[in-house]
C-alpha cells in the first residue's frame, strides 16, 4: 500500500496552481452484479477484479501510465 499512499499525496496541477489530489474515491466497494471489488482514484476510471489487491494494482498501473505521459 505505500504506492497507494504516495499517489494519494500527489498534487496535480499546472505548476502554479494545484487543483486536486488523486485520493481513493472507490476502494473495496463490491459490484452488485459480479460481487467483485472495485478501486478508483478520484478522476480516473473504475477497476474491477476478483480480488481487492488485483483491482488496486490495475488502478495503480493506470495512474502511473497517466502520470508518465502527463504534462506537468
Amino acid at each position: 500500500m505505500p504506492v497507494v499512499d504516495k499517489i494519494m499525496k500527489t498534487k496535480i496541477g499546472n505548476g502554479v496552481e494545484y487543483v486536486e489530489y488523486p485520493y481513493l474515491r472507490t476502494f473495496g466497494m463490491l459490484n452488485e452484479e459480479t460481487k467483485n471489488p472495485m478501486v478508483r482514484f478520484n478522476g480516473f476510471q473504475v477497476f474491477e477484479a476478483e480480488t481487492l489487491i488485483e483491482a488496486t494494482f490495475l488502478a495503480v498501473v493506470d495512474f502511473l501510465e497517466w502520470w508518465s505521459k502527463a504534462d506537468r
